[in-house]
């Protein structure tokens, strides 16, 4: 058995600083069970977030190459579209030369047959045979040179 501790006015007051002890040493040991658990639930959370920043840090690297990939595509987008533009106003410029030089042409042709009204295309029933050109026209040459006939048709109007 355990001793029996008298119970007196002078005992009463240890009694109660025990009881207040014993407390304050079950609070402190709650309290450190809870801080280590806050300690590991901390070391995991941050854990985590380390893993989540190193994650949208990989993130962040992989959307500035592609930025910068977009980006060099989009000057080659702008290069070749100012090709593109430069070629079609050369070409435009072409295009025009080719007008004016054929307007010209028309009118040209145009005062030519001014000049001569009655001349007009041959067709091919106008055509003459062979035998009829030597015959109208006397200004006809045959020129032999190393087995190759070289024919010269004068025509006279």
């Amino acid at each position: 058995m355990a001793p029996v501790s008298p119970r007196t006015r002078a005992a009463a007051p240890l009694r109660m600083k025990q009881i207040a002890f014993d407390n304050q040493s079950h609070t402190i040991r709650r309290l450190r069970a809870k801080l280590e658990t806050e300690r590991g639930e901390s070391a995991a959370t941050k854990e985590g977030l380390e893993t989540k920043v190193s994650s949208l840090e990989r993130e962040l690297q992989i959307q500035r190459c592609d930025n910068h990939s977009l980006r060099n595509t989009v000057t080659l987008y702008h290069k070749d579209i100012d090709r593109r533009i430069s070629q079609l106003v050369e070409a435009k410029k072409e295009h025009k030369t080719n007008q004016l030089a054929l307007e010209a042409s028309h009118k040209t042709i145009a005062g030519l047959n001014v000049l001569e009204p009655n001349w007009k295309p041959r067709e091919e029933s106008q055509l003459l045979p062979r035998k009829d050109w030597k015959l109208r026209y006397p200004a006809w040459k045959e020129n032999y040179k190393s087995r190759d006939v070289i024919i010269i048709v004068y025509e006279i109007r």
